[in-house]
């Protein structure tokens, strides 16, 4: 996750304007495949959150959500989703915050010198997806034993096989 280098520069912003473009995050899928299904950004500047009317979430030029309010208590906002960016290993997304500009803006109408506003970005929920596991024989009399095989899991993480419902065992992931 990092900074895009085509993060929107600071600028002076009317009362009313829409999609403004705040902030640019990139997201790389390095090594297997991923799934951002959360992303917190806080607000920053002087500004009052009022000054924000609502923001979406934008991702690879397409909108994404629906216009999110900010938390004025906690200064920040909030998307989720089974699915906000998929990334297939070695795959670069780009996530854009827009924020419409309030009709009524604070502090004289607009987003300027003395009254300033912007976005980080707090946190991101990534699930990463690259696991795989097949089991031998597929079928079998009651009884039957079988050899359950596994990979792309993360080294040293615990690995647990369940039969309805009970754990048959479990066993922890090797680096290789």
């Amino acid at each position: 996750v990092s900074l895009a280098s085509d993060t929107p520069a600071g600028a002076t912003v009317p009362a009313a304007a829409t999609s403004v473009d705040f902030l640019h995050v990139k997201f790389t899928a390095s090594s297997g495949s991923a799934t951002v299904s959360g992303l917190t950004f806080d607000f920053t500047g002087v500004s009052d959150t009022d000054v924000i009317d609502e923001c979406f979430l934008w991702v690879d030029g397409v909108r994404k959500t629906d216009g999110r309010n900010l938390n004025a208590n906690d200064r920040n906002i909030s998307f989720s989703g089974a699915s906000l960016i998929s990334l297939t290993s070695g795959a670069i997304s780009t996530a854009s915050l827009r924020c419409d500009i309030d009709a009524a803006a604070a502090d004289g109408g607009a987003v300027d010198g003395s009254s300033t506003a912007g976005f980080k970005l707090a946190t991101a929920s990534v699930v990463t997806s690259t696991a795989t596991v097949s089991i031998s024989p597929t079928r079998g009399n009651t009884g039957t034993q079988v050899t359950v095989t596994g990979a792309g899991f993360k080294a040293n993480s615990t690995v647990t096989i369940t039969y309805n419902a009970l754990t048959a065992g479990t066993v922890v992931a090797s680096a290789v």
